[in-house]
This record gives structure tokens, C-alpha cells and sequence, in this order.
């Protein structure tokens, strides 16, 4: 007897877990999917564990990486969401060049990376102090054929030094 707790309960508790900054916990859970709950973890499963590596005060970009793979050898196809919580943990942790690989082989795959991507990734740029790096990701919002948000235009005027960037 007893009720069956499902995959999207399980989920759910992992992606609270991961808003609230416990990477601990948020592991312990999706290894508690199979475990304890006779569960197969499933895409959002995995994007709940790459949100939480991707939290501002703690980003782990080691961990997301792995995720990722672990991700794809369970023979599941990331998506939008699972690449934007892998390139802001990069992105957190400085990983330029490898936020640049992720991007290329996105594009190169035949996913676009998403407006919300995108802004976040140039968001990070701007609280780093990246304003080049801020600016290319302005371009790829626009390349792409999306709005620019008008706060990132100010931010990047405001935070250019008297450096005026055109964004509009």
C-alpha cells in the first residue's frame, strides 16, 4: 500500500531545493529519484540539478559539466533551459571559453540559444565588468532577431565609462 510519489512531485522538490541555493540537498534528492522512489530522472529532473549549480553565490560549472553528460549518456537531448543553467554556471565562474564552445556547438547543433540566454549571459558580463563581452552578447540577442531589453542598452551606456555603446 502506501500512495506512489511521482516524477513531477520528485522534481518539484528538486527545483526548490536548487532556488534555495542547497546543492547539497538538491543532489542527495535526484540520487534518491532511482534509490528510494523506483524513479527514472527525466530531462526536467536534470535541468532542477543544472539550476542549482547555476546559482549566483555559488556557481558550479565542474558540476553542471558533468550534469550535462550525465544527462546525455541517460540518452536524453538537452534543451534551452539545460543549456542556459550549464552557460551561466560557466559564466559565473569566469569559464568564457567555454561559454563560447557551448554557444558555437548550440548554433552549430541547430539550437539557437534563447532570448532569456542571452540577456543573462550579458547581465553577467555587466556585474563583471565585461562591457566587450556584454556588448557581443547584445549583438547576439540581435543576430538572433531578438528585442533588446532597454535596461541592458542603459546598463551598457551607463557602464561603458563615457564609452557610448550603440545597442538600438
Amino acid at each position: 500500500g502506501g500512495l506512489k510519489v511521482t516524477t513531477s512531485a520528485v522534481n518539484a522538490v528538486l527545483e526548490a531545493c536548487g532556488r534555495l541555493h542547497q546543492l547539497d540537498r538538491t543532489f542527495a534528492t535526484f540520487d534518491d529519484v532511482r534509490r528510494v522512489f523506483d524513479l527514472t530522472p527525466d530531462l526536467v529532473s536534470y535541468n532542477a540539478l543544472l539550476l542549482a549549480c547555476a546559482q549566483p553565490r555559488a556557481p558550479q560549472a565542474g558540476a553542471a559539466l558533468r550534469v550535462l553528460a550525465d544527462l546525455r549518456e541517460a540518452g536524453l537531448e538537452p534543451d534551452s533551459e539545460s543549456y542556459k543553467y550549464v552557460l551561466l554556471s560557466l559564466a559565473r565562474c569566469g569559464e568564457d571559453d567555454q561559454v563560447d564552445e557551448i554557444l558555437e556547438r548550440m548554433v552549430y547543433g541547430g539550437t539557437a540559444p534563447s532570448s532569456d540566454t542571452l540577456t543573462e549571459l550579458c547581465q553577467e558580463s555587466l556585474r563583471r565588468g565585461d562591457i566587450e563581452r556584454a556588448t557581443a552578447m547584445v549583438e547576439a540577442l540581435r543576430n538572433n532577431g531578438h528585442r533588446v531589453p532597454s535596461y541592458l542598452s542603459y546598463r551598457l551606456r551607463r557602464g561603458g565609462g563615457g564609452f557610448l555603446v550603440r545597442v538600438s
